[in-house]
């Protein structure tokens, strides 16, 4: 089964049954409203970031993925209404880092599976990495990770 706690994924690597969940799933959340917008990555890899009043790890989060020895990747991050400083810290990354760092609109999901599912339904890429707001990631995560997926 697919899961959003999936570190990384190939779309092509998946089994059938979780290609068959992942359609499934998005066909519920088509009847539910949300539909994929034209947010297509044009990096390597899709780097998904879901977020909820983190304003206490974005910053280090997001500044762990710009020191990275890969740089052929794109963040999209989608909030789930927080009402913290959170909304701030993401408007000041995609001002600074225009197409590199995305803001992913929408309403609220009501969870981190969620808000991670929505952000699979918006954007189209052919690698993802998902991304918690609160990590850090070592200076060759994604490095070592492409190399893996590829």
């Amino acid at each position: 089964m697919l899961s959003v706690s999936l570190w990384c994924l190939k779309i092509s690597d998946l089994t059938l049954y979780s290609k068959l969940y992942y359609i499934v799933k998005c066909i519920i959340m088509i009847d539910n409203g949300i539909r994929r917008s034209d947010m297509i990555s044009k990096t390597s890899i899709a780097i998904l970031m879901a977020t909820y009043n983190g304003e206490h790890f974005l910053q280090e989060q997001i500044e762990s993925i710009l020191g990275q020895s890969f740089s052929d990747w794109s963040i999209f991050i989608h909030d789930d209404g927080s009402i913290d400083g959170t909304n701030r810290i993401i408007d000041r990354y995609v001002e600074n880092y225009p197409g590199k760092i995305n803001r992913i609109d929408g309403k609220t999901t009501g969870s981190a599976k969620n808000n991670f599912f929505y952000l699979m339904n918006q954007v189209e890429a052919s690698y993802y990495m998902f991304c918690d707001q609160d990590d850090i990631w070592m200076d060759k995560k994604i490095e070592k990770t492409w190399e893996r997926m590829k």
